[in-house]
């Protein structure tokens, strides 16, 4: 091979190198079953959180849950842990006037 061919062989191997390093390193969307996945881990954390902090609430309130979340502060969550929990919430309503008696499977957050 001439100097020129290797010139162009090398030339043409950095710019193939090049297109792959960009499309290797390219935002990749995130796959729908992840997206699922990370709603279902807020999901299932916000769950616990209400459920953790309603019994202690309605404990001493004669078993009844509070009119809105933010009644739980500061007593019974701190003021940092609530707001995660309400930027889970993202999305949720709460439903007041329930209390501990209600059946198992009351709806204690629904979709907004």
């Amino acid at each position: 091979m001439t100097t020129l061919g290797w010139k162009s062989f090398l030339s043409g191997f950095l710019a193939i190198a090049i297109c792959l390093l960009i499309w290797a390193n390219r935002p990749h969307p995130m796959p729908a079953n992840a997206r699922a996945q990370s709603h279902a881990n807020i999901a299932a954390r916000t769950m616990q959180g209400v459920q953790t902090y309603l019994p202690l609430y309605s404990h001493d309130h004669a078993g009844k849950y509070p009119a809105s979340l933010d009644d739980l502060v500061p007593e019974f969550i701190d003021e940092a842990s609530f707001q995660t929990l309400s930027d889970d919430l993202v999305g949720l309503t709460y439903v007041p006037n329930l209390n501990d008696g209600m059946p198992g499977d009351t709806v204690i957050l629904r979709m907004s």
